[in-house]
Parts: structure tokens; C-alpha cells; sequence
């Protein structure tokens, strides 16, 4: 009778020990990614797809120097979110540092201005993944590991920190918007550039110009992205492209970022 016991037992007991041991591996491996996410990062790349992805843009950060610092402090008393320092140093040297949030669970990140799929984090480079808001592709970011820089939070306006980008003009109560990042796609004769936003802006404007951005094109606001196709260029021309975005808080207007039409 006792040995067969031990028959009907030690399975159970294995089988515990098993799955004890899965859901172990499976805590250590989410605490090793969230550990890994800690700490300051600097975006360098996208790289755009398809939907059956190929690669369709792959180009280089051109936003200026934006940073990201995730940290283990909870943002404003939640226990749910953590708090992200950004950090954008524009291409005159301008610097704004601001206060957000962000969250992680199942490989993915969730935050104000960061989020996406982490594809892989080690101790040198982070890869997310976000899907386009279209639905038609996705993208690829870049991050490598920095030191962190000195924070610079501007006066007057809610959490974090109000004057935004190199126009500013923030005021109490809200943020003015800034441009986190530029995608372009373009055809021998044409350029579609989109420009994201940190805050909703209620109007903008999108310039272009072969040495300069200096001519008006006509663009259209989706939620806190800016967007523009330009027709009628000529094919393998470098093109620059500026944002003026504007809200009830305030405004600020881009750096130039360059595009260029296919040969």
C-alpha cells in the first residue's frame, strides 16, 4: 500500500515543482527585463516597415538629442506608473526636461512619451516596436544606454514643467506641445512627413524648402500627429522640413529635418 502511495504521489509532487518552477522563471524574467529598462537611454534610430515587413524609411534620430530616464519612483503617488524623465536638447542647444509616466507589463511599455514592444533590452541598446497609428506598418526604435543629463525643468505649467520645445510660452494649468519625433516616406516626385507630438496642438503649420524650410504646405492634424505630402519635387532632392505646433498653453517650432525624394 505504501508504495503504491509513492506511485499516485511523487507525480503530483513533480508536477508542482514543475510548474512552481515555470511560474518562477516566468517573475524572474519580467523583473530581469523591468531591471534592465532602468536607468537613461538615448533615441538614435527608426527604422519603418510594412506589414510584411520590409524595411520602407531607416533613418537616424533628427530631433535633436532626445533622453529618456525610466526609474523605479512612482509618478505623482500611483503605485501603477513610475516615473520617466525626458529630456530633449535641441539642435541649438536649448533644453527642456519634462515629467511623465510609464508602465510595464507582458514586454510592453506604456507611457506618455515612450512606449511599445520591447523586442530587446540589454546593457547597451533597448529595441521597441509600435505599430502605426494607421495600421499600415510599423516601427523600430533605437535606444543606447547614456548617462543622465542634467535635468532643466521650465517654469509654469502642470507636472511637467509648461514651456516646451525652442518657442515655448507655457503658461499655469497645462503644456504647450513639442515635437518627440519626424517620420517621411517619399516617391521620385513627392514627400509625406509626419511629425508626433507631446500634447494635442490645436493648430500647426509645416514648412519645406530645398535649402531652407520656408515654404507653406498644406497639413492636417490626427490627434497629436502633424502631417503633410508635398507633390510635385524634384526626384533625388534633399528636402527640410519644420513644425510649428500650437495649443492654448503655448507653441514651439521644430528643427529642420531633411528628406528626400527617390531617384
Amino acid at each position: 500500500m505504501k508504495k503504491n502511495y509513492l506511485i499516485i504521489v511523487l507525480p503530483i509532487i513533480m508536477g508542482m515543482l514543475f510548474f512552481a518552477s515555470c511560474e518562477k522563471s516566468d517573475s524572474e524574467s519580467g523583473d530581469e527585463t523591468f531591471n534592465k529598462l532602468l536607468g537613461t537611454w538615448k533615441l538614435t534610430h527608426y527604422t519603418d516597415y510594412d506589414n510584411e515587413g520590409n524595411v520602407t524609411n531607416d533613418f537616424d534620430s533628427q530631433v535633436g538629442t532626445s533622453y529618456y530616464t525610466f526609474t523605479y519612483q512612482t509618478y505623482e503617488n500611483d503605485p501603477s506608473e513610475y516615473l520617466c524623465i525626458s529630456d530633449y536638447i535641441s539642435l541649438s542647444n536649448n533644453v527642456s526636461s519634462y515629467k511623465w509616466y510609464w508602465t510595464y507589463s507582458n514586454n510592453y511599455i506604456g507611457g506618455t512619451m515612450v512606449s511599445g514592444e520591447v523586442i530587446s533590452v540589454n546593457g547597451s541598446q533597448l529595441l521597441l516596436k509600435k505599430e502605426f497609428y494607421d495600421g499600415n506598418g510599423y516601427q523600430v526604435t533605437t535606444y543606447v544606454k547614456a548617462s543622465e543629463p542634467e535635468h532643466v525643468f521650465n517654469s509654469g505649467g502642470g507636472t511637467s514643467g509648461g514651456d516646451t520645445g525652442e518657442g515655448g510660452g507655457g503658461t499655469s494649468g497645462g503644456d504647450a506641445p513639442y515635437i518627440t519625433s519626424f517620420n517621411s516616406t517619399s516617391t521620385k516626385t513627392s514627400i509625406t512627413v509626419k511629425f508626433m507630438c507631446s500634447e494635442r496642438p490645436t493648430s500647426a503649420t509645416i514648412k519645406y524648402g530645398t535649402s531652407s524650410a520656408s515654404i507653406t504646405a498644406s497639413s492636417s492634424i490626427a490627434g497629436k500627429q502633424v502631417s503633410a505630402t508635398v507633390s510635385g519635387l524634384k526626384a533625388g532632392t534633399k528636402y527640410y522640413f519644420k513644425c510649428t505646433v500650437k495649443n492654448q498653453y503655448g507653441s514651439s517650432t521644430s528643427d529642420e529635418y531633411p528628406a528626400m525624394t527617390n531617384y
